[in-house]
Parts: C-alpha cells; structure tokens; sequence
C-alpha cells in the first residue's frame, strides 16, 4: 500500500500516468520495505519526505521510503544492477535477504517449468534461473553441469514432446506445490506435477517432484535470484511408470509397428516399439553425414529391440527409455544428441560409468555444504 499511496501521489501532483506500476498481487510488506517477485527492495535508498525527479531510472533493489513522492516518468529496472546486490555472501542479511524472496522464487520457477512456459524458457538457451556453472541432478537420469545443459534439459525436454512421433514422457501442465521450507540459502519443496501425454489421448499422470535448491542472488535473473545447486527427486516414479506400461494402449498405440504385427502384444511391448519407432525416425531423419548412427530404419529397429526398455531409474543408461528422453533434442544439437540414440548410447544412454553405489554417494564432494546443525 506504501508503494501504490506514493504513486497516487505522484499522479495527482504531475497529471499524468507514472510508467511503473507495482503487481499489487504478488507484492508484500516486509518489515518496512517492499518486496516483490519481481524487486527485491533493499540497497540503495530514496530519503523519507524526497521526491523522485521526472525521469529518474532507479536500478532494481532500491527502497522508496515513507513520505517519497514518486513523480510521472519514473521507472524500476526489472533486472538487479550489480550494485544491488548489497550483502557480502554469508553474512546474516544476506541469508535472510534469500530467506524472504524463496517461496516466491519457487513459485515463479514451477510457472516457468509448466507447458508453454517452459518453451519460451528453452529457447533463451540459457536460462537465468540457472547460473552459468551451475550443477545439479535427477534421480531418473544423471548429473548436469552448466547453464546451457540444464536449460536443455529441465525446460526443452518436456516442452518438445509434440515434436518427436512418440514420446514416454509428458508435458507438465499443471502444479500443486504441497511443502516448502527454506533456510539461509537452501530450499527444499515438493510439487505434485500433472505430466499430458499428447500422443496418449492427452492421458494425464500425476507425479510428485521433490527439489532442493541453493539459490544465489543473482543481476541477470528477471526474478533476482538463480539456482546454484539442485537435488530433484521424482518420487514414485517407478509406480507410474507401471501405470503407464499397463494401461489399454492397443487402439493409440496401433496394430503394426516398424513392420512388425502387435495385435497381441502387451502393452509393454508396445510402448517400446512405439519409442524404438520414433526414435529410429528421428536417427534416419536428423542424423545423417558426420552423426549418422545406422545404416537404415530396418537397422536401427532391429537392434534397439534388443535394448532393454529401461526401469524407472534406468533414464541416464543404456536404455530405450534413455533414447527417448534424448531424441526430442536431436534437432537442436545433433552433432551432441545423436550419438545418444545410437547403439553406443554417447555420454548419457551408457552402462559404462554409472553403478547404484556411485549414484548414491555421488553427491559427496559434488555438492558445496548443505549442512546446517
């Protein structure tokens, strides 16, 4: 209210429309400042009883103080300066300053991972919500390191679904966030997500995602912070994949697939011949000269039906589940993505470096401290 009472003020004095208009839906009081998703408040500061000159342009973290009149024309940056970013890293305001802005910092990030938001945010590249080295895992495939890899991954993954003949996994099109905790510089949060599946009937799953986060401030986020760490776990992931494996799929599915009859096929089976199908596609399609991986559609077929499909932890292995997750991808960087559809499997579709005991102490010496007693 302090914020909107100033700008009525400067409405009134100078007769014309200011151009900054706080979103009095997300703003909030904070012990005397004003906080929003998309200012964080704190920094410099406009004197009580001053007036903001027509004109004037204040850098994102600037406080308005009681008695401020704020004039016609002017503005606040949506985006921090490298001066607000007032706290020295570790200091008490600097933890609490993380502290006050983590709800809305979740909040904003699950609207962005939701179908079409996502794909607006896969195509910046690199996402912001990232910082550039950023590190981070999930439990159904593997580590990921850097901003541009975790923007492929987190946002382009599900938003390029429709773009693939068939895809196993969904777009995220709805959220329920169900816990949330935050301390100093790390948030832990769960969000029941409903993942679409456009090519089943638009078939809807609902699969919990668990996440903790480190967040850093950040002058390049739109919202002021970025994830320097992640931890993603999705949980029961096992059980919904059995509901999709055995769920009625004949009449979606279709009766003949690569040439081969599936009228009495479990479903199962035929899922994975739909995946070994859109994947061989996008190989012939997409993967040719330099990153060509087979000799034909009939090759490809043939050999990937002899790849097991995957379980639900199976995402970053030598999988068919792996190479449909990857080939969604391929278009957009194939001389790095064809080689996971391929009978190597490249980096990511591998059995090759990756056990149940280094999953699970992996995250020893790959984390910064996470410990707070």
């Amino acid at each position: 209210m302090l914020f909107q009472n100033l700008l009525v003020c400067a409405l009134v004095i100078a007769g014309a429309s200011a151009s900054f208009v706080p979103n009095e839906q997300r703003a909030k009081r904070h012990n005397g400042e004003i906080h929003s998703t998309t200012m964080k408040m704190s920094g410099s500061s406009v004197a009580a009883g001053s007036t903001v000159s027509t004109g004037t342009t204040y850098s994102y973290g600037t406080t308005f103080s009681v008695g401020g009149t704020v004039s016609t024309g002017t503005t606040v940056s949506t985006k921090a300066s490298a001066s607000a970013v007032a706290y020295q890293s570790g200091t008490t305001e600097y933890y609490k300053d993380i502290e006050d802005h983590s709800y809305e910092f979740i909040k904003f990030f699950f609207d962005k991972f939701l179908y079409p938001e996502d794909a607006k945010e896969a195509d910046k590249i690199n996402s912001t919500l990232f910082v550039p080295d950023v590190r981070g895992r999930v439990s159904l495939t593997r580590n990921f390191i850097s901003q541009e890899l975790n923007t492929e991954y987190i946002f382009g993954l599900f938003a390029r679904v429709e773009e693939v003949p068939f895809s196993m996994i969904g777009h995220p099109t709805e959220y329920q966030l169900d816990k949330f905790i935050s301390l100093k510089d790390v948030i832990s949060a769960s969000a029941i997500v409903n993942f679409t599946f456009p090519q089943l009937s638009d078939w809807v799953l609902p699969i919990p995602i668990e996440a903790w986060i480190k967040l850093v401030p950040s002058s390049e986020s739109d919202i002021g912070y970025s994830i320097k760490e992640y931890d993603v776990n999705f949980r029961n992931f096992d059980w919904a994949q059995y509901q999709a494996m055995h769920r009625p799929a004949t009449s979606i599915l279709g009766p003949q697939i690569g040439g081969m009859s599936i009228v009495s096929a479990s479903t199962e089976q035929l899922i994975k011949a739909k995946a070994i199908d859109s994947i061989c596609k996008i190989a012939m399609d997409q993967c040719t000269g330099s990153n060509k991986q087979y000799g034909s559609y009939a090759e490809c077929f043939a050999h990937l039906m002899t790849v097991r499909m995957g379980e639900s932890f199976e995402g970053g292995q030598n999988t068919i589940f792996c190479r449909n997750l990857h080939q969604a991808m391929v278009k957009y960087r194939p001389d790095i993505h064809c080689e996971h559809l391929g009978k190597s499997g490249g980096d990511m579709c591998t059995d090759k470096d990756i056990t149940y005991n280094s999953v699970v102490w992996g995250a020893i010496g790959y984390y910064s401290n996470w410990v707070y007693p």
